[in-house]
Order: C-alpha cells, then sequence, then structure tokens
C-alpha cells in the first residue's frame, strides 16, 4: 500500500511540474497555489487507499465461507456476503486469491471450480480435488481405473492451462518453486514450466522444498536424507521420518541412546541439535514448537510447548494443539476446551472454547460453550458472528475448516 502510495504521489508531481511551469507565466499567485497543491497532494493518496476506491480492494478480499442449508455463502472481514451459490458442494481452499470448491456444473457434473472473490468460476478441472494454488500452479488428481485404486497427476496454471499433462503417479505440491514428480520412467524435481530441475534415481522419493532444503527417501537404505535445489546430498540418508525445515529445524525420527525410535530436532547441517526423546513433535513456528509424552490415561498424547534451544515452556498438559500465529496459539486442554497461550506458555485470557482456530490478521474463529460460530480478536471481542446454524466454516485465510453438524 505505501508503495502505491508513492507511485500516485511520483505521478502527481510529475502532473504538477508541467503545470506549474505553465502557471508560472500567467498567475501572480503561484506560491500559493504551489503550498495549496502541495497539501492536497500529499493527502489524496492517504483518502484514496485508507477511504476511496482502493481501499474496497480489501473489502472484497474473502474472511469466510460457511454451508446453511445446503446454500455456501462467501463473507468480508466485515461480515458482508461476497457472493452464495448453491451450486456449491463444498469448499476445500482459498489460495492466491481463488476459492477452490467442489461444484455443480453445466448438466450436474461435480467437478473442482475455482472461483474468483466475486463468485465467478475462472478455473475448471476434472482432479478429485481443488487442491490450493502455489506460485502460480496447482495440482491436478484424476482416477483412471474407476475403482479409486489408479491415478494421474498434473498440473494447471490460473487460465486453466495444463503445463504439467496427466502422467505421473506421484506428485507434490509446489514449494519453493519446484515440485517432485514420479512415473515409470522418470522422477525428481520439476519447475513451474514442467522442466525438471533435477532428476533422481530409481528408489528415490522426493518431498517438498522448504528453507532450500527437502527431504528425500531412499529405499535401498530405507532412511531418509535431504537435498538442495541443486539435487546434492547436504544431509546424508540417516532418518526414519524426515520432515520439512521451519526456523531453521527439521523433525526427525531415528532411533535413541535408549535404542527406541523417538522425533528430535536437527539443524541444516545435520547435526542434532534437540534430541529425539519424544513420542511425537510438531513443525517449529515463530520459534516454538510441541513435544509429546504418551498420555497414559487415555489413548493419544500430551504436548508441551518448547523455544528453539529446546527448553519447555509448559508442562505436558496438552491433548492437541494448533500452530503458533502472531504469537499465540490454540491449545486444548485437559477439560477438553481449547485456549489460547502465548509464547511463554502463558494463557493469554481465561476463556475456553469448544473450538479454536489459528489467529490471523488479528482474528481468529472459535466455537463458545453455547455453540455461538464467532469471530474474535485476540482480547476475545466478538467481530463477527457465523450463523448458528451453519453446517461447516471454512476459514480463508488459514485453510482451516471445521465441521459444525452434518448438513441437512
Amino acid at each position: 500500500m505505501i508503495i502505491l502510495q508513492r507511485t500516485i504521489i511520483r505521478t502527481s508531481l510529475t502532473l504538477w511540474y508541467k503545470i506549474k511551469q505553465h502557471c508560472n507565466n500567467i498567475n501572480p499567485m503561484k506560491n500559493i497555489l504551489n503550498i495549496i497543491f502541495l497539501a492536497l497532494l500529499f493527502c489524496f493518496p492517504s483518502w484514496l487507499v485508507s477511504k476511496g476506491p482502493l481501499a474496497e480492494m480489501g473489502i472484497k478480499e474473502p474472511l469466510a465461507a460457511y454451508q446453511l442449508n445446503n446454500e455456501w455463502f462467501v463473507i468480508n472481514k466485515s461480515g458482508k456476503i461476497l457472493f452464495s451459490s448453491k451450486s456449491i458442494l463444498d469448499v476445500e481452499s482459498y489460495s492466491e486469491h481463488l476459492l477452490g470448491t467442489y461444484a455443480f456444473i453445466g448438466e450436474g457434473d461435480i467437478i473442482s471450480a475455482y472461483l474468483d472473490n466475486g463468485g465467478k468460476v475462472m478455473v475448471m478441472t476434472p482432479s478429485r480435488k481443488p487442491y490450493p494454488f502455489r506460485e502460480g500452479v496447482a495440482f491436478i488428481l484424476v482416477e483412471t481405473d474407476g475403482k479409486e485404486k489408479e491415478f494421474l497427476y498434473g498440473a494447471t496454471d490460473k487460465y486453466g492451462e495444463m503445463i504439467i499433462p496427466l502422467q505421473y503417479l506421484d506428485m507434490e505440491p509446489f514449494s519453493d518453486g519446484l515440485a517432485y514428480v514420479m512415473n515409470a520412467k522418470e522422477r525428481g524435481y520439476v519447475t513451474t514450466t514442467g522442466k525438471f530441475a533435477f532428476k533422481l534415481d530409481s528408489g528415490y522419493a522426493g518431498y517438498g522444498f522448504s528453507e532450500g532444503l527437502s527431504a528425500v527417501s531412499n529405499t535401498a537404505v530405507e532412511k531418509f536424507g535431504y537435498v538442495n535445489k541443486s539435487g546434492e546430498v547436504v544431509i546424508d540418508y540417516l532418518f526414519d521420518e524426515a520432515g520439512a525445515f521451519s526456523n531453521g529445524l527439521a523433525r526427525v525420527f531415528l532411533q535413541n541412546e535408549y535404542g527406541r525410535g523417538a522425533f528430535g530436532y536437527i539443524n541444516k547441517k545435520g547435526h542434532l541439535v534437540i534430541k529425539n526423546d519424544y513420542e511425537d513433535a510438531s513443525p517449529f513456528k515463530e520459534n516454538r514448537a510441541f513435544v509429546a509424552v504418551l498420555n497414559l490415561d487415555e489413548d493419544g498424547f500430551l504436548y508441551a510447548l518448547i523455544n528453539s534451544d529446546g527448553l519447555l515452556m509448559s508442562g505436558y498438559i496438552f491433548p492437541d494443539h494448533k500452530d503458533f500465529s502472531e504469537g499465540v496459539v490454540a491449545v486444548q486442554c485437559a477439560d477438553k476446551l481449547w485456549r489460547y497461550i502465548d509464547k511463554n506458555g502463558k494463557y493469554v485470557d481465561s476463556i475456553g472454547y469448544k473450538y479454536a482456530g489459528t489467529y490471523s490478521s488479528g482474528a481468529a474463529f472459535v466455537i463458545t460453550q453455547d455453540d455461538a460460530l464467532q469471530f474474535i480478536d485476540k482480547s476475545g471481542k466478538l467481530l463477527i458472528s457465523i450463523p448458528k446454524d451453519a453446517a461447516i466454516v471454512f476459514d480463508c485465510r488459514t485453510n482451516e475448516r471445521k465441521v459444525v453438524k452434518e448438513s441437512n
């Protein structure tokens, strides 16, 4: 927005300079005019962006979609309905200004359709799922045998053009500009144009790039390692399971000093910097992660919050959790209610929710103890209410989807 204001100012100044050259010759009050114009010049772009027509650009972005009485409604951050549709069966993703849906099109055919913020169908694909766009590309999965056992992958751009033909038996979403693909003849990582950046030998399988590295499995040794974007192995095949890097760390699973497999974290040199002592572990977000021990009272785990040095910031008291965003995270407590904690493991407030989503732009979706569906700010203040009879609520900013009740 600041760049936009500067562009407007530069354009206006150029125009004013030309007008000023003309007025200097005919207008003795040029100095007064200069002062008045410059005052207006610096006020006008701010008005245009904050209150004028350009402000409407942000209002047209969807906050959420919800299903009510077999109809889907898409709303903005003010709660205004941007559009509604009875042709939408379900909403699966929102990415790069496109809403990924299952929809009835034409004579009742069910397809994956991507809609713009006004509800107009922009892309239609035969994919079994409307996968989110990443870097202008979404991959497509099509069943080929009619038995839900054999599939082919490809990818489309935002114009509906197949940039990667339906020819791969496996494929990962694009990340860091690359995607892993595999068929009977070749495998490796392709760019968003469909061309190979580098290939892998038979017996290797790739995953998604993050922070310049991607996990790769080697079936010959049944271990995982990491490659860089040139295909060079930078961390050897040592791990039984390997996750994506975030905040400079990746969760890995391998045998520990006690002879059992457990999760820990490595750095980009492959060094184990947080010991593998945990039954489960989450990726780091905002330099915080959750690690787990077995819950002896119930079938599951109990999680604790740690920092990037592996120090405990809480006890093992949370049956479930989300990921950190904007300095807070939703955690499930022993009473099965959800609350928010900060990076020190302290509760932000004492309110408990039946469900709590991830914060984005200062707002999160929650279900209160009396079943109200709401978007709240970080103080717990109500921002927007969703109709209480809604069956599904989809947060377009976080891609979190909550089934509230079975639809009619």
